[in-house]
């Protein structure tokens, strides 16, 4: 809501915008006043040689800059110091780290990876509610043999509109 606070000669001077006082001799090199009237009936003002995001960093700097009122009951720091040294203490429960374990993780997913290429199945990036009915349509559900060019009929190329890439489709015919 807009509250005009000081009219002279049709120009405006101040306004309270959601009870915020603007001063428009900060805003005014970045607007000129247009009247408008919007779909509940009230006149506003609108920025047109400039930019709403420059308007509203001018606004910004203004409520950044402005003061706390001295009955304000919140302590609400903008530095992460100040925040971390406000803030309840807590205990953070991580598992011990086992390098053993980790190493074993990571060569099972990476052996994974490098047999599902090896085997051609590659239909990665294809999501499941796509993937799943071609593959009950190409009678190769659950995925257990590779995904011939020759048995996608042009029907089928057209329902399923995912990516045949050349590598991602066998084009094996053994």
């Amino acid at each position: 809501m807009v509250t005009v606070t000081d009219v002279e000669d049709g120009s405006i001077t101040d306004f309270y915008f959601d009870n915020f006082f603007v001063n428009l001799d900060v805003v005014v090199p970045y607007m000129v006043t247009y009247s408008a009237t919007d779909s509940g009936g009230y006149t506003t003002t609108f920025p047109l040689t400039v930019k709403v995001e420059q308007l509203a960093d001018v606004l910004f700097e203004k409520v950044l800059n402005a003061k706390i009122t001295n009955n304000y009951p919140y302590l609400e720091p903008s530095v992460l110091s100040a925040i971390k040294a406000l803030r309840e203490p807590y205990e953070v429960k991580m598992p011990p780290y086992n390098e053993a374990k980790m190493l074993n993780k990571v060569k099972g997913a990476w052996y994974g990876r490098a047999a599902d290429c090896i085997m051609g199945k590659a239909v990665e990036w294809i999501k499941s509610d796509e993937l799943i009915p071609f593959l009950k349509e190409m009678g190769n559900y659950p995925l257990h043999q590779y995904i011939y060019h020759s048995d996608r009929t042009e029907e089928i190329i057209q329902k399923y509109r995912f990516f045949f890439a050349r590598g991602n489709m066998s084009t094996n015919l053994t």
